[in-house]
């Protein structure tokens, strides 16, 4: 109690083409896959502990609001 927990995170944001299924009746699961998928997953992976890890479809896309986002931990 009262004991802080260090907490990092790493994430990969991408687009590309998405597919989607609900799986089950009683107990739902969701199901996605497609490149937009597979390449966020990939950013993640790739991305240092702390890093928001972008493609350069959505560094273009935000163009010049890229200076919103923490400089130090973008990636491309």
């Amino acid at each position: 109690k009262g004991e802080e927990i260090p907490l990092s995170v790493r994430v990969g944001v991408a687009t590309g083409n998405v597919e989607w299924q609900i799986l089950g009746r009683k107990k739902k699961s969701y199901y996605f896959k497609g490149d937009g998928i597979y390449r966020a997953v990939n950013n993640q992976q790739t991305a240092h502990s702390g890093d928001i890890k972008i493609d350069e479809d959505i560094e273009n896309f935000i163009g010049d609001y890229k200076h919103y986002l923490p400089k130090n931990d973008l990636k491309k």
